[in-house]
């Protein structure tokens, strides 16, 4: 284990705290972590009986997501008392009001170190700064010992049927409507619902073959990088305003929805025996004031 610890997570986990982890990123690096705990503890075997979340649970061995908490906590203290001002700076700037994921990753930690750690009990919520700005500054060795005092075992990356235990939030929020499954993002499960059970994007019944926005006029070439502007759920301005006015943005025929998507899986198929993984460009694609939007490879 000192092995483990000293040479293996040390490059595993060397910087991690620093990120925004996904439940990816998540799993990428905890099946590495587990597959050592399995190696050290002897007990490579998996079975049905015998989960990730069963071996910590068994030997006591603290989750991935552990670790990283405990990571950004031990250095949300060095931030506090070294008070490096690029680094303040950088946490501390806004984006239309919002603050940087990390430093809503950071509140969340403090949340939990609140609820579960009894040094912590006493402060108040962690939208008070100034408090425990004091509780870090004035006693650093309080703090490591509280920030010590969190453990606990259980992962966002174990498999649905674990339940989410302190160190996590609802692991798997977004249920499937027309199964039992479950998913951690929004993204997995609309994948989930093509592949298994056809559901196919709404936004299907408002592109027309001619690549024209409704809304914002602009000019995609192909249906296929039209249906890639309003499924993009980065910009949604478009597709929200065809959902608010549906008397105004009637959906296509039937019929002529059918004929348009039986073109898009031609092309698609055209383009994956080229060995491209999709459709190429035919040029650029330009706002309704006639300028280039984005890059394309023509």
């Amino acid at each position: 284990m000192c092995f483990l610890w000293s040479l293996v997570l040390s490059r595993l986990l060397f910087n991690a705290h620093v990120q925004v982890p996904t439940l990816r990123y998540v799993r990428t690096l905890s099946s590495v972590y587990m597959r050592a705990i399995r190696r050290v503890l002897t007990g490579p075997r998996f079975g049905p009986d015998d989960s990730d979340l069963t071996v910590r649970r068994r030997f006591k061995v603290p989750s991935l997501d552990y670790l990283l908490r405990r990571a950004r906590m031990r250095f949300l203290g060095r931030i506090v008392t070294r008070q490096p001002p690029a680094m303040l700076s950088i946490l501390g700037a806004r984006h239309k009001g919002t603050a940087t994921p990390w430093v809503d990753l950071v509140h969340d930690d403090l949340v939990h170190m609140r609820s579960s750690v009894a040094l912590c009990a006493g402060l108040p919520p962690p939208c008070d700064a100034e408090a425990w700005y004091s509780f870090i500054l004035e006693d650093p060795g309080r703090w490591a010992n509280a920030v010590a005092a969190i453990h606990y075992v259980e992962s966002i990356a174990d498999a649905p049927a674990a339940a989410p235990g302190p160190g996590c939030s609802a692991a798997h929020p977004h249920a499937c409507q027309l199964c039992p499954a479950a998913f951690f993002t929004a993204k997995a499960l609309a994948s989930h619902a093509r592949v298994k059970h056809r559901c196919l994007a709404p936004q299907r019944l408002h592109a027309a073959g001619d690549g024209t926005c409704p809304i914002c006029m602009s000019q995609f070439r192909t249906r296929l990088r039209l249906l890639a502007h309003l499924s993009d759920s980065r910009r949604p301005k478009c597709w929200d305003a065809i959902r608010a006015s549906p008397q105004r943005y009637p959906p296509m025929a039937p019929a002529t929805v059918d004929a348009l998507d039986a073109a898009d899986r031609t092309a698609r198929r055209l383009a994956q025996r080229a060995g491209r993984t999709h459709v190429i460009a035919c040029g650029p694609a330009l706002r309704a004031d006639g300028r280039v939007l984005g890059r394309a490879s023509v």
